[in-house]
């Protein structure tokens, strides 16, 4: 196409009036792409590099104000320290160093040498203000407070000495509100614990067989004696029967709310939980082995069932003539100096608590507590 265009003039001067009409109505867009385009492109070129040159030369100015700046900051500052130095050295002359350092000066309790220096970093700092500028002097406040502040007056440390001792009487007071909030917080915990284990305990009944102490859930109705009781005792009933067939968790949460309610934690783990063993293995460890392990897992209390082991089977006490029912029965030494929780299903007269409960203290036991799930009612 600009071959073409770049070609309607030759035409129109060989009288070619077609041709010339063409180029009168082409020559904008001739113009247009091939003289105006080009330049255009030449003179954006060349703004963007003088814009480009320009920042640059911006850049290394603001550069090279920087570096002055941090020189006049430099020159300042060894001028400032030269010159505070020298003060303090006059005002305050050294009278001795440590291998350390450390110096020790005159005058430091002197008020009038104390205003006259803070008076004369006034003046050297007004002068490096006037000298090097005010933007660049203003930098130089944190060495001046230090130097300005370096000594006190008699009032000063006596007005520090006191706002210290208000400090420390607040903080002490402080620390006192605290503690007795804290001893406020653990009484309010131990009653809130002491009323739980209380509640936890009243749910038991208590008694004493044969001098020590005993609990039980229920009164024990036996059918042979009682066949029409009501509907709770029936229930307790079946409670019994239902743990002596192995369903030991009515059990367990029994025996659990009875060691919360009359021991704290600590007291627990000197607390050992054995069993009056039933007459033979067989139905013992379906009774009694599950609910120890699973209380001593529960609470933090010494899984005692091994303590009394069965050493031969024997009838039911009930056909058990003999007063002796602890023959069969061996007992650990492990329960020396701790509380043993005696556990059974059910106390008549406490023939078989009593004596195990006795062979217990003979090993050692510091104290007998026996619990039981049901006192079975006289008849």
């Amino acid at each position: 196409m600009i071959n073409y265009l770049s070609m309607l003039p030759l035409q129109a001067s060989q009288g070619d009036d077609g041709g010339f009409l063409v180029a009168l109505l082409f020559m904008p867009i001739f113009v247009y792409f091939v003289i105006y385009i080009p330049i255009k492109e030449k003179i954006e070129d060349a703004r963007f590099r003088a814009q480009l040159k320009r920042e640059r030369e911006i850049e290394a100015q603001r550069r090279q104000e920087a570096e002055a700046k941090r020189k006049r900051y430099d020159a300042m500052m060894v001028e400032w320290h030269q010159e505070a130095k020298k003060l303090e050295d006059t005002l305050f002359p050294v009278t001795a160093r440590s291998p350390y350092g450390r110096e020790t000066r005159n005058n430091t309790e002197d008020d009038f040498c104390i205003l006259r220096f803070r008076s004369e970093l006034q003046r050297i700092k007004k002068y490096l203000d006037n000298k090097h500028g005010l933007e660049v002097a203003s930098r130089n406040s944190a060495d001046f407070d230090r130097y300005f502040k370096k000594y006190e007056t008699s009032s000063e440390k006596a007005k520090r000495l006191q706002e210290q001792r208000i400090r420390e009487e607040n903080r002490r007071k402080e620390e006192e509100r605290r503690r007795i909030l804290q001893r406020q917080k653990e009484e309010a915990e131990r009653q809130a614990e002491a009323a739980r284990r209380k509640i936890l305990a009243d749910k038991f009944k208590y008694t004493t067989l044969g001098g020590y102490r005993a609990a039980y859930c229920f009164d024990y109705y036996p059918k042979n004696r009682y066949p029409s009781v009501s509907s709770q005792d029936e229930s307790n009933r079946r409670t019994v029967w239902n743990f002596k067939d192995g369903s030991y968790t009515s059990g367990l949460s029994r025996l659990a709310d009875f060691l919360d309610g009359n021991f704290t934690k600590e007291e627990m783990k000197n607390v050992v939980v054995c069993v009056i063993p039933a007459s033979t293995q067989f139905k013992n460890d379906i009774r009694y082995k599950a609910l120890c392990t699973k209380i001593a897992e529960q609470l933090p209390v010494i899984n005692g069932y091994d303590y009394i082991s069965i050493v031969s089977d024997r009838s039911d006490s009930r056909d058990q003539k003999s007063s002796d029912t602890v023959w069969n029965l061996s007992f650990s030494s492990n329960v020396r100096g701790k509380t043993v929780v005696l556990f059974d299903d059910i106390t008549t007269r406490g023939t078989s608590f009593i004596q195990v409960a006795s062979r217990l203290k003979e090993k050692g036991a510091a104290n007998v507590i026996g619990f039981f799930l049901g006192k079975t009612v006289a008849y």
